[in-house]
C-alpha cells in the first residue's frame, strides 16, 4: 500500500494551497486522511467535491466574464465541522455561480489572531486551531475562487501592544478610523464567555483585546481587498459576530451592498436579510393576507410547538413538556393574580438590539423584581429560558444565580422555574393575568393566545404593535403597576390577527426551506445531500431563485 499522505495529495489536487499545511506537521495530514475515509465525514467531503466539480465544469463551458464578484465571508459558524450555516453558504454560492455570477470566497487562513469559534473558555490564552480549521475549509472552498486572509504582518506588533494594554472600558469604546471596532467586538466577547458582564473576570478584557486586534487587521485587509476586487456585493453569516460585523461595516463604508443570513425559524431553513440577519428584521407586504390554508398550516405548527415538538438550529429545547403541577396551581389560587416573567439567555447576540430603555436584561429584571416586591398580593413566576443551560453553552450568569444574589429569591410571592424544569410556558401563559418579556418570542405567542404582554426591550416583532412597549423606564413601571392595581385590557382581535400574521410570515414566508439540499449528520454537523449541481440553479429551485434575486437584484428574501 502507498503512503496515505501521498494518496491524499493526489485526491486534493484541486486544492494546492493545502500544501502550506505541511509545516504544521504530518499529524494534520493524517487527520485529513482519516477524515476522508471515515463515514459519514468522508461521504460529506465526496459529495461536496462532486458538486464543486460539476459547477466548475459548467463555469468552464460558460466562460468567466470580467464582472465584479460577489464576495463571501463566514469565519464564525464552524471550525472543523460543517455547520448548517456553513452548508447554507456552500449551496448559496453554488447557485450564484451556476447562474453565471463570479464568486470569491474570502477565507481566514490564520488572519484572525483570535476568532470566536476558536476561543477556548477553558484556556483563553490558547491559540485557535488554525491549521485544522484551514485544512477543513480547504475541503469546502475551491482554490480557484478563494482569497486567503493570512496572519497579521509583523508591523502590527506595536498596535497589538497598545490595544492589549487598554482597560476594558477603553477597549469597548475603541474606534479605528470611522469604525466603532470596540462596539462591534463586545457581543462576540459576551457570547463566547457566556456572560453579559465582561468586567467580572480578567478573561473579559483579554478576549475583547484579542478580538479588537483581530478586527483591526481584518478591516485593513478588507480595505485592500475591496480596492482590488471592487465587489458588487458582500454576503456574510450572522452580521453580529465581530469578523462579519467588521466586514459589513467596512463594506457599507464603501457603499457595497451587504446580505447576511442566519438560521430560519423552521427546521433546515435559512433567513436572509439586507440588514443584520441575527436581528431577524421582517417586513410584511401590505398585500399579504391570511387565508384558510395559512390558518390551518399555522395551527398545525402551533399544536406541535405547544407540545415541544420543534427545533431551531438543530436544537430541540424541550426534550419533554410538563403541565403546571397541582402545587403551583394551589399556590396561584392563594394570590389575587399571577404574572409570568419570561427571561432570555443573557449572552444571546439578540440582546444587542433589545437594550433600548434598559441597559441590559438584568437591569430590566431588577426593575421588574422591585415591582414584584411592592405587590405581595400578586404571584410572580420567573421562567428562565430553557436554552440557558444547554450542554456546552451553559450561561455563566444564569438568572437563578442573579436573582439569588440580589435577594429576590426569598420573596414569598416569587416562584422561580429553572431552565431544566420543562414546565409548559403555554400553561403559564393561560394562568397569567398578563405576561412580561424582555424580547422573547414567547411574547408573540402569548398575544396570539389572548394574553396581554408587556415588553421591556425591542423585539423582532416590535413593529407589529402586538404588545405594550413602554418608551421609558418610568413608563414601564407606571404601566405594569396600573395593570397590577386595576383592570387589564383584553387583547384585541386585531392584535391577535397581527400576531398570527407575523408568526406565519416568519415561519412560512421569510424562512427559506433548504431541506432539499442539506441534511443533518449530528448536532451542529451537516452534509450536503447527494444532488446534482443543476438542482441548485435559480431556474430549478424557488429558494435559490429568491436568494439569487435578493443578492443580485436587491429583492426581498421571502416567498411570494
Amino acid at each position: 500500500m502507498g503512503d496515505p499522505i501521498d494518496g491524499l495529495k493526489v485526491r486534493l489536487r484541486r486544492y494546492p494551497h493545502l500544501y502550506s499545511l505541511l509545516r504544521a506537521g504530518k499529524t494534520t495530514w493524517l487527520r485529513l486522511c482519516k477524515l476522508e475515509n471515515k463515514r459519514p465525514h468522508g461521504v460529506r467531503v465526496r459529495r461536496i467535491r462532486a458538486i464543486e466539480h460539476e459547477v466548475q465544469q459548467i463555469e468552464a463551458r460558460n466562460g468567466q466574464s470580467g464582472q465584479a464578484p460577489i464576495l463571501f465571508f463566514n469565519a464564525s459558524s464552524h471550525l472543523t465541522n460543517l455547520s448548517f450555516n456553513a452548508a447554507v453558504g456552500l449551496v448559496t454560492l453554488w447557485g450564484l455561480r451556476l447562474a453565471g455570477q463570479r464568486v470569491v470566497y474570502f477565507v481566514c487562513h490564520g488572519g484572525l489572531g483570535k476568532c470566536v469559534q476558536g476561543t477556548s473558555r477553558a484556556d483563553i490564552s490558547s491559540p485557535p486551531p488554525c491549521a485544522t480549521c484551514v485544512a477543513h475549509n480547504s475541503l469546502w472552498y475551491p482554490t480557484t475562487h478563494t482569497i486567503a486572509f493570512p496572519p497579521l504582518a509583523s508591523d502590527q506588533s506595536v498596535l497589538r501592544d497598545k490595544v492589549t494594554s487598554m482597560r476594558l472600558e477603553e477597549l469597548a469604546g475603541f474606534c479605528y478610523g470611522d469604525l466603532d471596532i470596540g462596539n462591534l467586538c463586545v457581543p462576540s466577547a459576551r457570547w463566547i464567555l457566556r456572560r453579559h458582564n465582561l468586567n467580572s473576570e480578567a478573561a473579559g478584557r483579554q478576549v475583547l483585546a484579542a478580538y479588537v486586534v483581530s478586527a483591526i487587521g481584518l478591516a485593513q485587509e478588507l480595505e485592500r481587498l475591496f480596492e482590488t476586487q471592487q465587489p458588487r456585493a458582500l454576503v456574510v453569516f450572522n452580521g453580529i459576530f465581530f469578523p462579519e460585523a467588521t466586514a459589513r461595516a467596512v463594506a457599507m463604508a464603501h457603499g457595497i451592498p451587504v446580505v447576511s443570513y442566519e438560521i430560519g425559524f423552521r427546521s433546515l431553513s435559512a433567513f436572509f436579510s439586507h440588514g443584520v440577519a441575527a436581528e431577524y428584521p421582517i417586513s410584511i407586504p401590505a398585500s399579504f393576507q391570511m387565508g384558510p390554508a395559512e390558518d390551518t398550516e399555522l395551527d398545525q405548527y402551533l399544536a406541535d410547538r405547544m407540545q415541544g415538538n420543534f427545533t431551531m438550529g438543530g436544537v430541540r429545547f424541550w426534550p419533554e413538556m410538563k403541565s403546571v403541577g397541582p402545587d403551583l396551581r394551589r399556590k396561584a389560587e392563594a394570590y389575587r393574580q399571577m404574572v409570568t416573567v419570561f427571561t432570555n439567555v443573557v449572552f444571546d447576540t439578540s440582546q444587542t438590539y433589545a437594550n433600548t430603555i434598559f441597559e441590559n436584561m438584568f437591569d430590566w429584571l431588577d426593575e421588574t423584581m422591585r415591582i414584584a416586591a411592592a405587590h405581595p398580593q400578586t404571584l410572580f413566576i420567573v421562567r428562565a429560558h430553557p436554552d440557558e443551560l444547554r450542554p456546552g453553552k451553559e450561561s455563566q450568569e444564569p438568572v437563578e444565580q442573579w436573582i439569588k444574589a440580589r435577594g429576590y429569591l426569598g420573596l414569598p410571592n416569587l416562584t422561580f422555574i429553572a431552565p431544566t424544569e420543562y414546565i409548559s410556558s403555554y400553561d403559564l401563559i393561560y394562568l397569567s393575568r398578563f405576561c412580561i418579556v424582555y424580547n422573547s418570542t414567547v411574547g408573540l405567542e402569548a398575544t396570539l393566545l389572548g394574553t396581554l404582554v408587556v415588553s421591556g426591550g425591542r423585539t423582532r416583532y416590535s413593529q407589529e404593535a402586538v404588545t405594550h412597549a413602554p418608551a421609558s423606564r418610568k413608563a414601564y413601571r407606571i404601566l405594569i403597576e396600573s395593570f397590577l392595581k386595576g383592570d387589564v385590557p383584553p387583547v384585541s382581535k386585531a392584535w391577535q390577527h397581527r400576531a398570527r400574521r407575523f408568526m406565519y410570515y416568519s415561519l412560512f414566508r421569510a424562512s427559506l426551506d433548504l431541506s432539499a439540499f442539506v441534511e443533518p449528520l449530528a448536532q451542529y454537523d451537516y452534509a450536503v445531500k447527494p444532488i446534482l449541481a443543476q438542482a441548485l440553479h435559480p431556474d430549478r429551485s424557488p429558494e435559490m431563485r429568491i436568494i439569487y434575486d435578493g443578492i443580485i437584484n436587491g429583492k426581498p428574501f421571502h416567498y411570494t
